[in-house]
């Protein structure tokens, strides 16, 4: 019995290592340039290298003042190991993210052996989660340098919080975990730093309603205070509370967290596969009266709608899990082979094997489907040629309409990495606003003029007036649009105004200014 559960747990560790690697690094490979996101973050480096390791005011990111509030480990982490090897901070902000979405495998993995009491579900829970696309797309791109490690120390503290609180862990190993972790999430990523307070309150809650442990408790919550104090209250000092209110807006209306739940988008597959496990899992925990990884769950995706998907991945993969190990498998053994039990036994069935290589098959299509679109998710070499030339050309204060073929913005690498390639402001940029309180604003100022792209110079005109706003250059990007610049009107446009030259032209990219 030992032997089998030895040679399942195998397979299974061999296929999540070879499916994760695949669908990670495959997109990657396909660039020599960051994924989608990452310029703000660039900047951010670099504005912390420049004031030698100090905690700046402001970036310099799209010369708006944008304070620098956000949580810097991250950005000293990378600028450190790029200080001291010389490895390109762009070669860096492209990997980084992939590795220590990797590394958060491994603790997603120990995680769930401890919640499940089981080696080989656990593996079968982190097979699924690993092939999950919420679970590791949006921490593998460019901005998946803050990302990443918010999942990592996130899953971590919620690891140890566990220990604590369910298991009685009274170990000074566990304690130190708890608090690092606990320190390093809240440096990381304010996103995921809500989830690991919010696990935190809910294991307590739970399981750790005793003196004992709300004494040990608050001495970790005083620990972590204290070693992340020289960043917050620094930045309270420096800007109140007030930005972080205002960033707090930026999330999805926490009221409508049921639809991505009922629609069983969370998963964020193409096609919904995993999410329909998951909704079987639920049933077959709700008949067991086991109401925990729901609560969990649910209540990740009410906190923040949108950060909470990820996290909420943890409790879900492990009721997908549960579909497989508890109704699943026991059925196709009862009626094939007569026996009940281990659950594992089903894959020497003909028809377990059948079953588990399409449900693995099937995860893997997804994934790539996602990882294809994904890989086309970053600068060209045009793009990245006409953005130096911005910034050797142009005058530091002209204001710049950055025009793509992504329709959204926070998809957009051409709009994010312009500022930080060009070092000039774009003015439908949305990163960085959200300490302004105005994401959501600079998301439809986008958009109003992202429309133009397919009108003339009249509706850029016109858009200025409803937004107030004003570009001295336009800066259009033809890269992965299936209209030619020769078919496009607002390029005709452009070209037979008196009011604008063409000062740069490529194949893809064609930038205009204003002629005073």
């Amino acid at each position: 019995m030992k032997s089998k559960t030895q040679d399942v747990d195998m397979f299974l560790l061999i296929l999540t290592v070879v499916c994760s690697l695949f669908v990670r690094i495959f997109p990657i490979l396909r660039s020599d340039f960051p994924l989608v996101d990452g310029g703000m973050f660039y900047s951010m480096i670099r504005d912390l290298q420049a004031a030698n390791y100090s905690l700046p005011v402001f970036m310099s990111y799209n010369h708006q003042q944008i304070f620098y509030a956000y949580p810097p480990f991250a950005f000293y982490f990378t600028g450190v190991i790029n200080s001291l090897t010389g490895i390109p901070l762009l070669r860096l902000i492209q990997w980084q993210p992939v590795v220590i979405n990797l590394l958060t495998l491994v603790v997603v993995y120990f995680f769930a052996k401890k919640l499940t009491q089981s080696s080989t579900k656990g593996l079968l829970a982190t097979f699924i989660f690993s092939l999950t696309p919420n679970a590791y797309w949006w921490q593998t791109v460019g901005g998946g340098l803050t990302r990443s490690f918010g999942a990592l120390f996130a899953f971590l503290f919620s690891y140890f919080a566990y220990r604590l609180f369910h298991d009685k862990d009274d170990s000074l190993f566990g304690s130190i975990g708890a608090f690092l972790s606990g320190a390093l999430v809240v440096l990381s990523h304010p996103e995921w730093a809500l989830q690991a307070v919010y696990s935190g309150l809910l294991f307590f809650i739970i399981w750790g309603r005793s003196w004992h442990t709300f004494r040990k408790s608050a001495i970790i919550v005083l620990s972590v205070f204290a070693l992340t104090a020289f960043w917050w209250l620094t930045n309270l000092q420096r800007f109140g509370i007030q930005p972080y209110l205002d960033a707090s807006t930026a999330t999805d209306n926490r009221l409508l967290f049921w639809v991505n739940l009922f629609s069983l988008q969370y998963t964020g597959e193409y096609i919904t596969f995993i999410a329909v496990f998951a909704l079987l899992g639920a049933f077959v925990a709700i008949a067991r009266r086991e109401y925990f990884l729901l609560i969990w769950g649910m209540g990740s995706l009410l906190i923040d709608p949108r950060g909470g998907i990820p996290f909420s991945l943890v409790p879900f993969s492990i009721l997908a899990m549960l579909s497989i190990t508890e109704l699943i498998a026991p059925f196709i053994l009862k009626y094939r082979s007569g026996e009940k039990c281990p659950w594992w036994n089903f894959l020497n069935l003909p028809l377990g094997k059948l079953f588990f290589g399409f449900f693995a098959v099937f995860c893997i299509s997804n994934c790539y489907l996602l990882s294809n679109i994904t890989s086309t998710y970053f600068l060209s070499k045009d793009e990245q040629q006409a953005m130096q030339w911005v910034k050797d050309n142009s005058e530091y204060d002209e204001n710049f309409l950055v025009l793509g073929a992504q329709s959204n913005p926070i998809h957009s690498s051409l709009v994010e990495w312009f500022p930080a390639l060009a070092e000039r402001q774009s003015i439908t940029t949305p990163q960085g606003q959200e300490w302004f309180g105005k994401f959501n604003y600079a998301i439809d100022t986008f958009t109003l003029y992202q429309q133009c792209l397919d009108d003339d110079l009249q509706c850029i005109w016109d858009a200025d007036n409803k937004s107030g706003l004003k570009e001295d250059c336009i800066f259009i990007s033809f890269e992965n649009m299936s209209q030619k610049p020769e078919k496009n009107s607002l390029y005709l446009s452009l070209l037979h105004t008196p009011q604008y030259s063409s000062v740069f032209s490529s194949p893809l990219v064609k930038i205009f200014c204003r002629i005073e």
